[in-house]
């Protein structure tokens, strides 16, 4: 009883454990998204201005080709490094190079990039001692295939300017060098020489976007002038129809599905079907696993008999069984009594175990308690099993009325006088 007490109150830590491993994970991606770098305001700017918007998250499936656009926030500056971060470094949330390259194959795909370490979620404030440092964009770029493309922030001030019919404005803003971009990329939004969002083309012919400065679209840039409309106007744009659906992607984890159903082949089935299980090789080995399987049951009916039904179970053909398992014991000592030593002590371990419970039938226990059941025969009982256990040489025909006696004293002293 006190194991299972045990046993169960180690389970229930252990699943306590697991429940606030996952609350505390859960509460730490909820304070992320609602921090002024997060993207929780996200949803419903663009909700508010007219567009279909889905939210990944865990037990949810989308469809790859119902999404028109996905939204890839990023928050890791380092996508080939899987050791946790700790509170205040420049990553807040891990995703590797492989599920970014796997995403942006799915569907068209706007990479946000990460701008403001995580003492800007602490403080609630973006501050220009708060921004990633632009020398550690460069790991970043050659882990996205963008290797070459250069990146400038303005200083600590902010910055106004129109596009998308909306006035906009941001701090520190942060933007492409647009006069020096690789061959496989371009300038897709610019003003002058900068440009906030490139159009890249990646290792596998896919394009995808990349815009600079995460503030368009966080929950600290929305709330500047009307970057809500600009940002809006940027979905659209890149969207192929403005019915088109935006997926807003946080997670490493896919949750996507593909619909595989105008990729279903029906097959006509046949009878030669099921005889190609008989053809060679296969043939033969059926017919090993019959023979096998014969041999079995053979030998099974020779050592054992054949199966019998419950109702043949009768007290006297056990009696009958009994009688013979110790006559087939007497036979396999050829007299010699160690045998029979340990059946007696293998026997009486038993006993003590059905009596006191397993793990603790101790022997020396058992006759005491014997005793207070019928005093003189568990004496005799006693004196036998310590002379059967001696293992003194003995004609074959003591050793078996002493196993008769050894037997019979056990279901009187086990079962009552009447036994």
């Amino acid at each position: 009883m006190g194991k299972w007490v045990a046993g169960l109150a180690i389970a229930l830590l252990i699943g306590l454990g697991f429940w606030w491993l996952g609350v505390s994970t859960r509460q730490e991606l909820r304070g992320l998204d609602a921090s002024v770098i997060g993207t929780d305001g996200l949803v419903k700017v663009l909700t508010d201005q007219g567009l279909k918007v889905e939210v990944a998250a865990p037990g949810t499936a989308i469809k790859v080709g119902d999404i028109g656009l996905r939204i890839l926030p990023l928050y890791d500056m380092d996508l080939f490094d899987d050791r946790p971060e700790t509170v205040g470094d420049v990553t807040q949330r891990n995703i590797s190079a492989w599920a970014v390259r796997s995403k942006r194959l799915q569907a068209t795909t706007l990479i946000v990039l990460p701008k403001w370490r995580w003492a800007a979620v602490q403080e609630g404030v973006a501050a220009p001692e708060t921004a990633i440092p632009l020398e550690a964009y460069r790991p970043l770029f050659e882990q996205l295939a963008i290797n070459g493309v250069k990146i400038g922030r303005n200083p600590a001030s902010f910055a106004e300017a129109r596009a998308y019919g909306h006035a906009g404005a941001a701090f520190m803003e942060q933007s492409f060098d647009a006069t020096d971009l690789p061959d496989r990329c371009s300038a897709y939004w610019r003003r002058g020489n900068w440009a906030q969002v490139i159009s890249c083309r990646g290792e596998d012919d896919e394009v995808f976007y990349v815009l600079a400065d995460p503030d368009l679209l966080n929950n600290h840039g929305l709330t500047l002038a009307d970057n809500a409309g600009v940002g809006a106007g940027l979905l659209r744009g890149l969207l192929v129809a403005p019915s088109d659906l935006v997926y807003l992607d946080r997670f490493e984890a896919d949750f996507t599905t593909y619909d595989g159903g105008d990729e279903r082949v029906d097959y006509e089935r046949t009878p030669d079907d099921l005889w190609r299980f008989f053809k060679p090789p296969l043939g033969e080995i059926w017919a090993m696993l019959a023979i096998l399987l014969a041999l079995f049951l053979w030998r099974g009916s020779r050592r054992f008999g054949p199966v019998r039904a419950p109702q043949d179970e009768t007290p006297e053909r056990s009696r009958r069984e009994a009688i013979a398992t110790r006559a087939r014991l007497i036979r396999l000592t050829g007299q010699d009594g160690a045998m029979v030593a340990d059946y007696v002590k293998s026997d009486l371990t038993r006993m003590a175990e059905t009596a006191f419970g397993a793990g603790r039938g101790e022997v020396a226990r058992l006759f005491p308690l014997l005793a207070r059941r019928n005093p003189a025969r568990a004496a005799e009982f006693q004196g036998l099993a310590q002379e059967l256990m001696r293992a003194t040489p003995q004609p074959a025909a003591a050793l078996r009325r002493q196993l008769d006696t050894y037997h019979q004293l056990q279901r009187i002293l086990t079962h009552g006088d009447d036994a």
